[in-house]
């Protein structure tokens, strides 16, 4: 059994698995990030090779017809692939006032949320809303105090839950809505 696979490519930077296939992100040059479909059996064989436009994607998430993106561009924070043609991309604008990119994403059906790190000095970690449906922005979530992020994840109650400061005191962030966003951040011992 093969268990090595070469690339052209440098680096990969996010993979996913959906049923039969592999898609593999790679390290972008030049403002584009080759995204490979391949077999999941063996991955060199490679369905489809497209180009996203992005100098890196950092995470994937599927639903039934599209892969989401979150992506590392000047101009937009995620892309929307649409899985039975890859070549088929679109993208979530950046609103104003985000310079980070997005490093995480998830979505409740309805919304697709992206997490920016909150490492660029004196810049917090914010949560950018979009319509999935639409790729209309709706809202930022500004995390005021909570910085150095590294993942996002919803619960079955609609609460955003927030994963920060895992190289020191790690941290769990809880956002809930009820007529505004309310923050209430755990420390794990």
């Amino acid at each position: 059994m093969k268990n090595k696979f070469t690339f052209l490519e440098k680096k990969i930077t996010a993979t996913l698995v959906n049923g039969e296939f592999i898609w593999v992100a790679f390290e972008g040059t030049n403002g584009t990030s080759p995204l490979y479909k391949s077999s999941v059996y063996n991955p060199d064989l490679v369905y489809w090779d497209v180009n996203v436009v992005a100098d890196e994607i950092n995470f994937i998430h599927s639903d039934t017809t599209y892969l989401y993106l979150s992506l590392d561009d000047s101009a937009s924070l995620g892309a929307k692939v649409t899985i039975a043609n890859p070549s088929t991309i679109t993208y979530f604008v950046k609103p104003g006032g985000i310079t980070e990119k997005a490093i995480d994403l998830v979505d409740d059906t309805t919304f697709i949320y992206f997490l920016t790190p909150g490492l660029v000095g004196g810049a917090n970690a914010k949560i950018v809303k979009y319509n999935k449906s639409t790729r209309a922005y709706v809202e930022t979530i500004n995390l005021t105090t909570v910085f150095n992020v590294k993942k996002i994840d919803l619960d079955e109650f609609g609460n955003i839950w927030i994963q920060s400061d895992l190289d020191g005191t790690p941290k769990l962030t809880k956002a809930s809505y009820s007529g505004g966003w309310s923050f209430t951040t755990y420390t794990l011992s």
